[in-house]
C-alpha cells in the first residue's frame, strides 16, 4: 500500500489512529529511503488528518498509548 492508500484506507475505515511503519530499514528502491514518509505526509494534510493520528514510527521506536 503507497503512502496516498494508506491515508484512504484510514479514512474509508473510520480509523481514529494509525502507524507508519515498514520503511526505512533497507533501501529497496532507486527512490530516496524518506520518500515514503515525505509522500504520507503529503497526503495526510491533503486529507486533514492531524500528524498524532497518522503516527510514523522510526525504525526501533515503540508508541504506547
Amino acid at each position: 500500500m503507497n503512502p496516498e492508500e494508506s491515508v484512504k484506507a484510514f479514512r474509508d475505515c473510520g480509523a481514529e489512529l494509525a502507524l507508519a511503519h515498514h520503511y526505512g530499514t533497507v533501501q529497496l528502491t532507486d527512490e530516496p529511503i524518506d520518500a515514503p514518509v515525505k509522500a504520507l505526509a503529503t497526503a495526510r494534510v491533503a486529507a486533514g488528518i492531524a500528524p498524532e493520528r497518522f503516527r510514523v514510527l522510526q525504525p526501533g521506536e515503540v508508541w504506547t498509548l
